[in-house]
């Protein structure tokens, strides 16, 4: 769903990457202190738990920026390409072990959790096969930050059992998306 804005939002985030461009014109510094915040978040919600949610904002913003210093700079390249895409699976997890740590049920985490590798890996094995996913299915990464975000407020709010169904929300959704993309790449290789 977010993906249908980024057009909307491409002239702040431009401005965005070029003033950070003049903190640093490399991009991938943006890409790894988006990943390192990230493995914050849970180390935040095991010793201060009001963190978590900040220190996850903190680290969505530097992954959502390190495409727009690359295009502020000239140095957009599939090496930085794929290391955000690298990186961007191993946040996912730290964000999922957050919820984790937080108490929300477990089945519904690693179901979420699975679900969004394998829509991931849906788009990555998609586009090597020709057929583009961007925009594809109601659940992409951006989506399922934010999702992830209210459920850590929600969980964090003492609504364990609210965070709980959220999650299970979220699994149910991030699995339409997965179905959604393999259904897509099938029908363009027929």
């Amino acid at each position: 769903m977010l993906e249908r804005l980024r057009e909307r939002v491409r002239p702040l985030t431009s401005k965005a990457g070029r003033a950070l461009a003049r903190l640093t014109p490399d991009p991938d510094v943006y890409t790894y202190a988006g990943a390192l915040t990230a493995w914050l978040v849970p180390l935040a919600a095991a010793v201060r738990p009001a963190l978590a949610p900040l220190l996850l904002i903190v680290s969505a913003l530097l992954d959502a920026l390190d495409g727009a210093v690359a295009r502020a700079v000239g140095r957009s390249s599939r090496h930085g390409e794929f290391l955000d895409s690298f990186l961007d699976r191993l946040a996912d997890t730290a964000y999922y072990y957050s919820l984790l740590i937080l108490g929300v049920c477990a089945p519904a985490v690693l179901i979420a959790g699975m679900f969004s590798v394998i829509v991931s890996y849906a788009r990555a094995k998609g586009e090597l096969v020709g057929v583009k996913l961007r925009g594809v299915g109601l659940m992409e990464r951006g989506d399922r930050v934010i999702v992830i975000l209210v459920i850590m407020l929600v969980a964090l709010a003492g609504y364990g059992r609210e965070a709980c169904a959220l999650t299970w929300i979220l699994a149910v959704l991030v699995g339409a998306t997965a179905a959604h993309r393999a259904a897509r790449i099938l029908g363009r290789l027929s």
